[in-house]
């Protein structure tokens, strides 16, 4: 469905252009292609389906002239692909297309001879083109100085009007037929062009958990699910004999050897190192089968089933379908198992979006977003739910309810399987089953890099660009004490009364943030903290210039930020979104640009802590945790000046968490500019000067990092507010700004 609507939309585009700008007819030859794929990939009702919808909004935008022209296109793609797929080559594209537009190009003859006010106007239509041709020609050649040389033409093409208006059918017939040949030849040679970019994409579907088949001929081809066996879904208890998995065209081994026994009614803790293998078990828990090894279960998977299986996977967006919060809680439920609004309106309240049923999915955080897939799993009362990374985007007090609404469930009736990092979380299970990875993987630093004491130097990205640490997890100070750090300069971010409302005068309005006066200065670190729907990622994305405030200004060195898009780097919260070519290296490289070499590529991967083995590594084959790293990679290649992250310890081991951390603190005391919002406060302290708390989309500064009183001027402090100190009752500092701690 996806793939059908982005491709139908591109048609709809290249038709609606061709259709507007004469100059640009030809572009309506293109629009075959989009259709030759969806034909070549999938079954004929999803050409039908995408043919259908295309062509009645072509139709809505831009007329009948566009809508026809989507018709041919379909048609002609659907034939091109069609033949494709079962090995035919260009003579029998031809021949099929030759007796498609015979076929085509005769009915729409025959609806024109039977409608005749339509006929009327399409040839007074093609009478007009070739006038207003003739007539172009001739304004020319008089301006040109030579009204003879054209002369001859013009007759001829008034000739011809004529000649349409006396033989339309016979004309129509042919041309019909020619364009439909021309067109077969260029989706053909589109065609095999894109199939070619798509050849190293692995069609392999790791959640496929509705048959034991084996994959289906043809990619795109979905299994025979059985509504009968689905209903059948008894996923426990599901045991584990020397299971291995490898996925396909890897070298490396995901999960190797594993045996164990998941029983109903249990809460299991999955644990281990990024890249260990546990969004794999996950899968496997799921229904995936195994490439080695045997797991065995009393009936079905029975994943999305009612009573079946239910997963919460690392990125909540990619689990999202429906227009409203209400709506994807009973997402997919059969109409006997959807529960009543009040039922609906409690398990938000549960999962903590109580009073949010009617917002817009997209108006929510990444944390709410997160306890919106955990309503919609716990409504299917499932009786084994996956958590894959539950809570890494959710605040600690959220964390620990959804912790707790997970310890609830075994009484239930539901096992629970929390694959997480965090200590609280595991020690929360009634057991914990600990991966190691079947390859270790372990970073490599770069020999002989060692910043001297008190200044920066040349790191593997070139001058001032970030260096790697003498030792894996060296710390940068403790409690903003010890470790060097440049003393913060000039101004360089500056928002001023910055406020944000999405929607904005629909009845959807959201306001996200309210009043917001910041200063961030040169080589300063700020975290910035908050409950999850309190604007931190608007923030951000304010900040790095992708999304313009609708009140106040954000400025970079005095100019509006959104004008200077990519001098303030971005680290996202869902790394997914952030690495977008097939391979690791591929994606380090296109994000530092045109000078990265291997070699910059792995000390890229050494500044995260990843192997350089990982370069080659497919990014779909890549841990939540690895995604975010690579993210972090390709932005360290480019030297940002300033950096802004959000959430980047979600989803880390504790190892790669002391990474990271350390990597952001030698980037501290390098100057480079960092602004880090994230829940991870206790681990990110030591390496800022200031934190930040957002509460209701406002600016609140915390006491223990906003010492003294300004010595010089900024913007004006928020107004309205008496936040209250973080630590102990003394009330904080007024306004907005601070020196920071030296």
């Amino acid at each position: 469905m996806a793939t059908c609507a982005t491709l139908g939309t591109t048609v709809v585009a290249l038709t609606v252009i061709a259709s507007v700008i004469p100059a640009l007819t030809a572009a309506q030859v293109l629009a075959a292609a989009p259709f030759a794929l969806i034909a070549q990939r999938y079954r004929a009702r999803a050409v039908t389906t995408s043919a259908v919808a295309t062509t009645v909004v072509a139709f809505a935008v831009a007329g009948w002239t566009s809508a026809t022209a989507v018709i041919s296109c379909a048609l002609v793609g659907g034939v091109v692909g069609t033949v494709h797929r079962r090995g035919g080559g260009l003579l029998m594209v031809l021949a099929s297309a030759l007796l498609v537009g015979l076929a085509s190009s005769a009915v729409g003859v025959i609806l024109l001879w039977i409608l005749r006010p339509l006929r009327e106007l399409v040839l007074l239509v093609m009478r007009s083109s070739l006038e207003g041709t003739t007539r172009s020609m001739e304004w020319a050649a008089r301006n040109a100085g030579s009204p003879d040389a054209v002369a001859g033409a013009a007759t001829v093409l008034r000739g011809l009007g004529d000649v349409v208006t006396r033989q339309w059918a016979p004309l129509l017939l042919i041309s019909g037929t020619f364009s439909m040949l021309l067109t077969a030849i260029v989706a053909w040679w589109l065609l095999r062009g894109m199939l070619g970019r798509l050849a190293g994409l692995s069609e392999h579907d790791p959640l496929d958990a509705l048959s034991n088949t084996a994959p289906p001929a043809h990619p795109g081809q979905p299994h025979p699910a059985d509504p009968a066996r689905v209903a059948e879904a008894q996923p426990l208890p599901v045991v584990f004999d020397h299971v291995s998995y490898r996925y396909p065209g890897v070298d490396r081994i995901a999960l190797n050897d594993l045996s164990m026994r998941i029983d109903p009614a249990e809460f299991v803790a999955v644990t281990g190192a990024n890249g260990s293998g546990k969004s794999t078990l996950a899968r496997l828990l799921a229904g995936m089968e195994p490439t080695s090894g045997r797991v065995t279960r009393p009936g079905r998977a029975g994943l999305g089933a009612a009573a079946g299986t239910a997963m919460v996977m690392q990125s909540p967006d990619s689990q999202i379908l429906s227009t409203r919060v209400a709506d994807e809680v009973v997402w997919g439920l059969p109409a006997d198992s959807v529960p009543e609004p009040e039922q609906v309106e409690r398990l938000l309240e549960v999962v903590g979006l109580g009073g949010l049923g009617d917002q817009h999915p997209n108006a929510l955080s990444g944390g709410q977003q997160q306890r919106l897939v955990v309503a919609a799993a716990l409504a299917r009362s499932p009786r084994l739910l996956i958590a894959d990374e539950a809570t890494a985007m959710i605040d600690p007090a959220g964390r620990a309810d959804l912790v707790e609404v997970f310890g609830r469930l075994p009484a239930r009736g539901t096992a629970v399987v929390t694959i997480t990092h965090r200590r609280e979380e595991a020690e929360a299970a009634q057991r914990r089953i600990h991966l190691e990875p079947a390859v270790p993987v372990r970073s490599r630093p770069t020999a002989g890099f060692a910043p001297p004491p008190g200044r920066g130097a040349p790191g593997p990205f070139g001058p001032g660009g970030p260096g790697l640490r003498g030792g894996v997890g060296r710390q940068v100070g403790q409690g903003g004490q010890g470790g060097y750090r440049p003393t913060p300069g000039n101004p360089v971010l500056v928002l001023q009364h910055v406020g944000h409302r999405y929607a904005a005068g629909t009845p959807w309005e959201h306001r996200a943030l309210t009043d917001i006066n910041l200063v961030v200065r040169r080589g300063e670190a700020i975290l910035i903290t908050g409950e999850n729907g309190s604007g931190k990622s608007t923030l951000t994305w304010i900040l790095a210039g992708l999304i313009t405030p609708t009140e106040g200004t954000c400025t970079l060195n005095s100019e509006p930020v959104h004008k200077n898009l990519g001098s303030v780097a971005l680290a996202f919260q869902n790394a997914r979104l952030q690495v977008v070519r097939p391979t690791v290296c591929e994606d380090i490289e296109a994000a530092g640009g045109e000078e990265m070499t291997t070699g910059k590529v792995s000390a890229a991967l050494d500044a995260v802590g990843l192997d350089r083995v990982l370069a080659a590594s497919p990014i779909t084959r890549l841990s939540g945790g690895q995604l975010r790293r690579v993210a972090l990679a390709g932005l360290l290649a480019r030297n940002p000046e300033v950096l802004v992250l959000d959430e980047p310890l979600a989803g880390l081991d504790p190892g790669a968490r002391a990474e990271v951390t350390a990597l952001l603190g030698e980037l501290r005391q390098r100057g480079t500019t960092l602004v880090i919002v994230s829940h991870d406060t206790d681990e990110l302290r030591s390496i800022v000067d200031c934190r930040v708390a957002l509460r209701d989309g406002m600016v609140h500064y915390l006491d223990d990092t906003a010492p003294g009183a300004r010595t010089d001027t900024a913007p004006a402090a928020h107004h309205g507010s008496s936040p209250q100190a973080h630590h102990g009752t003394a009330p904080q500092a007024q306004g907005t700004t601070r020196e920071p701690r030296r």
